[in-house]
């Protein structure tokens, strides 16, 4: 099972697999050899994680004719459990392993959030989570994602999903009750429908990529599946509020929708409540705030009362860092990454983006550094 049979031609794997800058037919890079890929000491010094971050486009084929040949199967049929097996370069047999016994491949930790309460994480063990990646790099970048969701998306962030409501009278933050676990299997076999996928692969792949029949976070196929699941509803709700004269953006669980008028962002607000509820999901009633104009009005972190800017308390704490750290490098060598995260956080504003305040917090990083070495 899962090998593939030989061409005429010599074999396809070594015929078909360039560099991993090699462009695919479909615009993707395709899959290098997977001793490429896996951890080596020398990669594990350079990581974070053991599961080092597969940011990779996997194929192993040139088109999906020749994957249905050398699986012995018609294309016109669509890709099959088989065909993905191929292309990913593991067995068929692998996959029911992962199926059967979903709990023996993922690892169940909690993390801390800010507000001190913890956030729950399944994160798929190595082999699983190659599968994922390649499911969300060729299949699910079919998947649509509507204009208004900021979140998980190419050339969008939190700072692109505050700025359409900027200098608004009123603002409403709400926030949707465990998003992912929320999100079922049922919900993502709806959603590849019309992919061009057989219905064995259909079932197959949404049990790849859900745990307990529900949406891990954690996994690396997750993002662009939620993202799908909710394009109805964003749709909905963007036009529903774009025919008020109200913008809507959504980033993650974090939805926010702006006006000038607050009885139309309270009515809208219902009008959400039920779309929401229609899809078995539900807003987290402790986390819900609408924001006038004459408080500070954050989106996703991000002061819009005016232009898109960081929020002045955290402004001041990276200024204090750095000050410190101007006056004592030596001492700050070990949070070097942590404060050029912050400056890179900081540039992602346009009106800091080149300033001097950013040319002063580069040279003293640069000089953390120095002595570091």
């Amino acid at each position: 099972d899962g090998v593939a049979p030989s061409f005429r031609n010599g074999n396809p794997l070594e015929d078909a697999r360039p560099t991993t800058e090699a462009v695919h037919p479909l615009g993707l890079r395709r899959w290098p050899c997977i001793s490429n890929i896996l951890p080596t000491p020398e990669r594990l010094n350079q990581a974070r994680s053991p599961e080092i971050d597969l940011k990779l486009h996997f194929y192993s084929f040139p088109d999906r004719n020749q994957l249905a040949e050398a699986a012995g199967e018609s294309a016109k049929n669509g890709i099959t459990p088989r065909q993905i097996a191929l292309a990913i370069g593991l067995s068929p047999r692998i996959f029911r392993f992962f199926t059967r016994k979903p709990a023996q491949n993922y690892r169940s930790f909690e993390i801390r959030k800010r507000d001190g309460s913890e956030r729950h994480i399944d994160a798929p063990r190595l082999f699983l989570k190659i599968t994922q990646r390649w499911l969300a790099d060729y299949v699910f970048s079919s998947l649509p994602a509507h204009p208004a969701c900021h979140s998980y998306k190419a050339g969008r962030s939190f700072i692109t999903n505050a700025v359409p409501h900027c200098n608004k009278k009123y603002i409403l933050n709400a926030d949707i009750k465990d998003f992912f676990g929320s999100i079922s299997t049922e919900d993502i076999s709806r959603c590849l429908v019309n992919l061009g996928i057989s219905y064995d692969a259909i079932s197959l792949i949404s049990r790849l990529t859900t745990l307990n029949n529900r949406l891990p976070q954690g996994a690396p196929s997750s993002p662009v599946l939620s993202n799908a699941v909710l394009f109805e509803f964003d749709e909905e709700m963007d036009r529903i509020s774009s025919d008020e004269g109200f913008s809507y953006t959504r980033y993650s669980d974090d939805i926010t929708i702006s006006g000038e008028n607050k009885k139309k962002l309270e009515s809208i607000q219902k009008v959400l409540e039920k779309k929401l509820k229609d899809r078995g999901l539900y807003i987290n009633n402790e986390k819900i705030k609408v924001l006038s104009a004459s408080a500070r009005q954050m989106v996703t972190g991000v002061v819009v009362n005016s232009v898109p800017n960081p929020p002045r308390n955290l402004r001041r704490r990276i200024r204090a860092m750095l000050h410190n750290a101007d006056k004592n490098p030596n001492k700050y060598k070990k949070k070097y990454l942590e404060l050029n995260g912050y400056v890179s956080f900081l540039n992602a504003f346009e009106s800091l983006r080149g300033g001097t305040e950013i040319s002063r917090y580069r040279k003293i990083l640069n000089k953390i550094k120095k002595h570091g070495n």
